[in-house]
């Protein structure tokens, strides 16, 4: 029971942790275009994981670098694609709808395994897509053109997203975290670079704000995975999972704190269906689960 308690402790501070990047974004956007700041975000998390890898085996870290090239020169693509949509809803939507419609990247991998892994579609993989469907829906209307534009920048996001963690979950049987981490953010902050400067839309970035942006990476991209891994490590798979749904509820809260915003009742409404879309379509055919986990929440006594 105490493992599963700590389990369950890890997977909620990696919920707050890993919550935090989409308050940061919004705050550096103030100083940046996404353009500016997605190559910033991705240069530094490259820097700081490799220098780690290198304080503790040069050697060992120049070889897997030399080894895994193509590995991470496909993860990384990816990930440019699903960050580039990523900052752009954040900029055009705003955090807590990011956050909220960003959770349909799990429909999209259940589409992708049904498609490329010849998976089967279930009874409540269907309620649970049309439930998400339906909080998308009520999300973009009555918001005008400008929020139905960020919901289906949003979507894309999450597409991306989606690929990109089918992709990491193949590579990382072969290359450990921090390796991949390390690989995948070089190859990122590379694309990203690369597409900044030939679209003219690299700008310069506030240099008194670079110690903040680096503590913000810190906190989100490091220390947020260090105890999600440390979850994983603890608990199964789906139950982390299912916590971690709490990372859109947990972001409206940092946007209130932070930028005294809240959510209309409409958008409240609609992320509470993608989420519960989502649930259902992940854990239809285990509804224990979800209940053993919520009992052994902390705040639930």
């Amino acid at each position: 029971m105490a493992k599963a308690g700590n389990g369950i402790l890890y997977a909620v501070l990696s919920s707050l942790f890993l919550s935090t990047g989409f308050i940061f974004s919004k705050h550096f956007l103030q100083y940046g275009n996404p353009e500016t700041l997605n190559t910033l975000w991705f240069g530094i998390a490259f820097a700081v994981s490799f220098a780690i890898l290198m304080a503790k085996s040069p050697g060992r870290t120049i070889r897997t670098f030399g080894r895994h090239w193509k590995d991470g020169l496909v993860v990384g693509g990816a990930n440019a694609v699903a960050a580039a949509f990523w900052f752009k809803s954040i900029s055009v939507a705003g955090p807590t709808l990011t956050a909220f419609l960003v959770r349909f990247s799990t429909i999209f991998i259940i589409f992708l395994s049904v498609l490329f892994l010849r998976e089967k579609l279930h009874l409540h993989d269907v309620t649970g897509m049309l439930i998400a469907l339906s909080g998308a829906l009520v999300i973009s209307s009555g918001g005008g053109s400008y929020l139905r534009s960020g919901t289906l920048v949003a979507l894309a996001a999450s597409f991306a997203i989606a690929v990109h963690q089918v992709l990491s979950k193949v590579y990382v049987k072969t290359i450990e975290p921090l390796t991949l981490v390390s690989l995948r953010t070089l190859y990122t902050a590379a694309f990203l670079l690369i597409y900044a400067v030939a679209s003219s839309k690299l700008q310069p970035f506030p240099a008194e704000q670079l110690p903040l942006l680096t503590a913000a990476i810190i906190i989100n991209a490091i220390i947020g995975f260090v105890f999600f891994y440390k979850a994983l490590e603890l608990l199964d798979v789906s139950k982390v999972a299912i916590i971690r749904t709490l990372d859109p509820f947990i972001v409206v809260i940092y946007a209130l704190v932070v930028f005294h915003t809240m959510p209309t009742a409409q958008q409240i409404m609609g992320g509470t269906l993608v989420v519960t879309g989502v649930l259902v379509t992940m854990y239809g055919h285990a509804l224990k689960t979800i209940l053993r986990t919520v009992k052994w929440l902390p705040w639930f006594g």
